[in-house]
């Protein structure tokens, strides 16, 4: 190549370099970590006790502001972090009750100067303290796209691990079974299994255990109790002598049926062996449904308030494999939670009879059961509970049987909650024969 060609070249190469830079001018880069300051405000006052041996509900309002201003480029995503701390008054005398229940609101205000396919995401950490521990673990998470600018929402849940605070208990029983709550009339009933009486006792804050009432009519070793929330006649599973028997709120005898034997309910008079569980369903139908657990004939029979056999679970009718269930309860959501004792699962049908689902298994880790006595649904809160007797805890788990926590119990035969208050009501065979908890979340 001779000196002009490579001159003529060299020259051509410099003005298409020119060419590509003045057409392509260089992106500036995106800031990767955009400056954001977030706080938050998290406040609270929670009324303090007065007095020894008082019972009162707090239900603070935690309040969080967020302002943000943002300058960003296309596509970054932005994560802010706050954390909120909230001040409560301290217990001040013995034995003090309280249920906390927090549901802080968040504020979130933000300018953006950007383009589009922005995306934000804010996370808000707030705490809060109840009673003596510290519940952690208030997020917020938020995604928005805005255009030019936007104001974001953010919902506050809690990721704490829940946990059982004792309120109170009482004595008094003999032998302590299954229990049921009349919470439009603050009242619990209790089955005393040895000296063969019901008892009924205030759920107020103000009287919390104090007896009202306690009658026999003929009992013997009664298994559990049930109510009508509508009515307030109390129905109970009358287990030594293999029958259900109803009464008014005051302990005066209604009604009863059943009869010892192991025949089918829908062509004879009923017929039971070993009955323990009873609940009375109020609530999903229009007149009371009555279930009970005939545990020696491992079998869940339903009838109406007249003792009119409306259908039978378990074999040999249709094969279901129930082995001495003891405990069974109606969810608002109309499934129906058996504790299936020597199965050591929880069975779930819905109220047709059809098997929906199962959880537990042998074991004493979480979600597994030794020997269920009882369960419990709160409607309010959408949780189950289960009187796991042989491992001494009681267990929490959602509607669909995920675990979510636990706790000790002597060997807990019943088990209530109150659909207002969310305290949970345990009766047990050993230590304080009624326990009264609440669960933080």
């Amino acid at each position: 190549m001779n000196k002009q060609t490579y001159a003529f070249i060299t020259i051509l190469i410099i003005l298409l370099c020119f060419s590509c830079q003045k057409s392509n001018p260089t992106s500036p880069a995106a800031t990767p970590d955009v400056a954001s300051t977030v706080y938050a405000i998290d406040t609270q006052i929670a009324q303090q006790q007065t007095a020894a041996m008082s019972l009162y509900t707090k239900t603070p309002t935690p309040t969080a502001t967020l302002t943000a201003t943002i300058t960003n480029s296309p596509n970054t995503t932005l994560t802010a972090a706050a954390i909120g701390t909230s001040i409560a008054q301290q217990q001040t005398a013995v034995a003090s009750i309280f249920t906390f229940t927090a549901t802080p609101t968040v504020t979130v205000t933000g300018t953006f100067t950007g383009t589009v396919n922005v995306t934000l995401t804010e996370a808000v950490t707030l705490t809060f303290e109840a009673q003596t521990a510290i519940a952690n673990g208030w997020t917020s998470t938020n995604t928005s796209t805005p255009t030019s600018s936007a104001t974001p929402t953010s919902t506050v849940t809690s990721t704490s691990t829940p946990y059982a605070v004792y309120i109170t208990g009482w004595g008094g029983n003999g032998g302590p079974q299954q229990s049921c709550i009349d919470y439009t009339r603050n009242r619990i009933y209790v089955t005393d299994n040895l000296n063969h009486h019901i008892f009924a006792y205030d759920t107020t804050s103000s009287n919390c255990g104090g007896l009202i009432t306690y009658w026999n009519g003929g009992l013997l070793r009664p298994g559990s109790v049930g109510v009508d929330i509508n009515t307030g006649n109390v129905f109970a599973a009358d287990t030594s002598n293999n029958r259900v028997i109803s009464f008014d709120m005051n302990g005066n005898s209604l009604n009863q049926w059943g009869t010892y034997g192991s025949g089918n309910s829908l062509y004879i008079p009923p017929q039971f062996n070993n009955p323990l569980g009873i609940f009375v369903d109020s609530i999903t139908n229009t007149y009371p449904v009555i279930y009970v657990a005939d545990t020696s004939n491992n079998r869940i029979q339903v009838f109406d308030q007249a003792g009119n056999c409306l259908s039978i679970w378990g074999p040999p009718e249709n094969g279901d494999s129930f082995y001495n269930p003891r405990g069974i309860c109606v969810g608002s959501n109309g499934r129906v939670y058996i504790a299936d004792s020597s199965n050591n699962i929880i069975q779930v049908y819905d109220t047709n009879g059809n098997y929906i689902k199962q959880w537990g298994g042998t074991g004493t880790g979480d979600g597994q059961l030794k020997g269920p006595d009882a369960v419990c649904v709160d409607n309010t809160r959408g949780k189950v509970f289960v009187a796991d007797e042989g491992n001494y805890r009681i267990q929490e788990f959602d509607l669909d049987g995920n675990y979510i926590t636990q706790w000790g119990a002597c060997s807990p035969r019943g088990i209530s909650v109150d659909q207002t208050t969310g305290w949970v009501y345990v009766s047990q065979a050993c230590g304080t024969p009624v326990t009264v908890y609440t669960v933080i979340y």
